[in-house]
């Protein structure tokens, strides 16, 4: 799992500065990216509501695909 800070840090290598005030324009960099990314994705399609009925007597649930 790449972090956050992980990524400041890649970045803050890459461009050879790591100084505070770098280190809050590559975070508001990063997260405006991420954003970004992360809109041009329909996600309401990828989750889905499931339900599951289970008995407590049952020692395994198996959830669907």
């Amino acid at each position: 799992i790449i972090t956050l800070p992980t990524m400041r840090t890649q970045v803050s290598r890459r461009i050879q500065k790591n100084d505070s005030t770098f280190l809050t324009k590559i975070d508001d960099w990063l997260n405006f990216r991420y954003e970004d990314i992360l809109s041009r994705y329909p996600w309401q399609q990828v989750f889905t509501q499931t339900t599951v009925t289970a008995t407590d007597s049952s020692e395994t649930l198996v959830l669907p695909k």
